[in-house]
């Protein structure tokens, strides 16, 4: 999966054998409660929800005069639950120490870790964690591994950030265990942070049969892979963290014979879409967390209309984020959703406010990368698409060989005919696109600040 900042799935490898066995008997229940109704998931979450905010009411600060109404009632919760304020992302961090629990964590909590966001957002946050929550995110990501007929006994490598350097190139390192109904399977890691010959010697080396990594890293190396004439196939490939745009899904068919397998999560709040094979949208991980999708004025979204992320996860005692605004935005999938199960979808996530172009009309625009063309303008090996202002698209590329010339009138042409807009546009060669801390990079950023566009 900044840029969307979004967890790593995949990167909790269960080494305990009680670990194991919560996993799977947590993904036992998810394999009957995906085909629950509606009424009955609601009926499921009830008594989660109650837990945890009487849980949060009464050990943390934060939410002691933010809760004050009865918690034991599933009508009154249902009733008050919108007027529940929204928690951003700005008052977790300015609030960070009231939201931790100051009391004992219920039995079956877990211990508790600590985590911090890559700060993408120009805000990073500390956050705690209970392993509870880590033990359904994990449950819920080899669901989606079970959807898409994964086997954990074979091979799967994983290029992703490595918080403690750990998994630096040439070679990465190599653990067993990466599915909990498999503690032989072996995993390949290596750190983002290396160029594309990098990444493509140790996949070669390694010829795992999955591969997951962020969107831009996948789109990088197919591109890579197709110039020169690489033969790598994989059996499916799995991607995170970022936005995933059918420029990429495409290139990846092409390039590695594989489709690809999207989660949507975040670090502090863990697993909240996967997408299912059967229907292609994002069934939310409602057995875990409350997620929202709300219109400007606070409504629920509909079926195919966007609206920002709010996410209540409901095993997570040791920090509670009750309606927690992450700063995304998705679109309303599905209802019901075609394959069958009850769980409500996403039919994509779009990004954050920043990946949002807006123009002096008071228009707005999402621009997906893969909608400009611009391989068939430049010959380039990594983009990024800037809004510098109103009127300014700057394109900046690095360069790949053989150079041509950019005809950057009918280039012009092309981004104001996708963005409807009459848009002035600069290219820009540069050595590298710059990446946040956590290794990734956006392929569309506006600078615009949203009182700017319509002065």
């Amino acid at each position: 999966m900044a840029m969307l900042h979004r967890k790593v799935p995949f990167e909790r490898e269960p080494t305990a054998w009680d670990s194991r066995t919560e996993i799977r008997a947590f993904g036992q229940g998810l394999a009957m409660t995906e085909w629950l109704s509606p009424e009955e998931l609601r009926s499921y979450q009830a008594p989660l929800v109650s837990k945890l905010l009487r849980h949060a009411r009464k050990t943390t600060t934060f939410y002691k005069d933010r809760l004050a109404f009865n918690l034991g009632s599933r009508e009154r919760i249902d009733k008050i639950w919108s007027e529940i304020p929204i928690l951003t992302r700005a008052e977790a961090v300015q609030n960070r120490l009231k939201l931790i629990s100051r009391h004992k964590l219920p039995r079956e909590s877990g211990p508790v870790t600590e985590g911090r966001t890559s700060g993408s957002t120009g805000m990073p946050l500390a956050f705690k964690k209970n392993d509870a929550s880590s033990i359904a995110a994990t449950a819920l990501t080899e669901r989606m591994f079970r959807w898409w007929s994964v086997d954990g006994s074979k091979s799967f490598a994983q290029i992703a950030h490595d918080k403690n350097n750990e998994a630096l190139p040439p070679d990465g390192r190599a653990t067993h265990g990466w599915h909990s109904n498999h503690p032989s399977g072996i995993k390949h890691f290596l750190g983002v942070k290396a160029d594309v010959d990098t990444h493509l010697k140790w996949l070669m080396a390694c010829r795992p049969v999955y591969f997951g990594s962020y969107p831009p890293v996948l789109k990088e190396l197919a591109v890579a892979v197709q110039n020169r004439g690489i033969e790598l196939e994989f059996t499916l490939l799995l991607s995170f963290a970022t936005v995933l745009d059918e420029e990429t899904r495409q290139l990846c068919r092409a390039a590695f014979s594989a489709e690809i397998a999207d989660t949507y999560g975040a670090q502090e709040v863990d697993h909240i879409a996967a997408q299912c094979r059967d229907c292609g949208e994002y069934h939310i991980s409602a057995e875990a967390a409350i997620v929202e999708v709300l219109r400007a004025d606070g409504s629920a979204a509909r079926p195919g209309e966007i609206g920002r992320v709010v996410v209540t996860p409901l095993y997570n005692y040791a920090m509670p984020f009750v309606r927690y605004a992450l700063g995304d935005l998705a679109e309303v999938g599905s209802s019901p959703s075609p394959c069958g199960r009850g769980l409500p979808t996403l039919r994509r996530i779009l990004g954050r406010d920043r990946n949002m172009f807006r123009f002096r009309d008071g228009t707005t625009v999402w621009p997906i990368p893969g909608s400009f063309g611009l391989r068939s303008f430049i010959a380039l090996k990594q983009v990024q698409v800037v809004q510098t202002d109103p009127d300014r698209i700057e394109i900046r590329y690095v360069p790949d060989a053989p150079e041509r010339p950019i005809d950057l009138a009918a280039l012009t042409e092309r981004v104001r005919a996708v963005l409807r807009q009459r848009v002035e546009v600069a290219v820009r060669s540069v050595d590298q696109i710059d990446r946040s801390p956590s290794g990734k990079y956006e392929e569309c950023v506006s600078l615009v600040p949203f009182d700017l566009a319509a002065a």
